[in-house]
């Protein structure tokens, strides 16, 4: 039987956006406060993101590293909130092109 993948490409905004979500939700890490300096995607690799923040009261930049699975997970709450359909029964992944985060979804 023939399969079918999809890809939902995100932008940085948006992955950060996704990430910010699920820390408010409780589901990951601290929550992301500050202003965004880098964002560092290697879905090869834990962490597979690094993300950079420079905190309102620090002259530090702070460094926060999440899993495959917290990034997949905010992928997925972030297409549910926009009403992006996702079936159940699939199996995902997390890839990049050119340079962009990517959940690839093969039915």
């Amino acid at each position: 039987m023939p399969k079918e993948q999809r890809r939902i490409i995100f932008s940085q905004e948006e992955l950060f956006q996704a990430m910010t979500d699920l820390s408010k939700a409780g589901k990951s890490g601290p929550p992301l406060v500050g202003k965004l300096i880098s964002m560092d995607f290697v879905p090869q690799r834990e962490p597979a993101l690094t993300v950079t923040l420079q905190p309102p009261n620090s002259s530090m930049p702070q460094q926060i590293g999440y899993r495959k699975a917290e990034v997949a997970a905010a992928m997925i709450m972030w297409c549910r909130g926009k009403g992006i359909p996702l079936p159940r029964d699939s199996n995902r992944a997390l890839s990049k092109v050119d340079d962009n985060p990517v959940l690839l979804i093969e039915i």
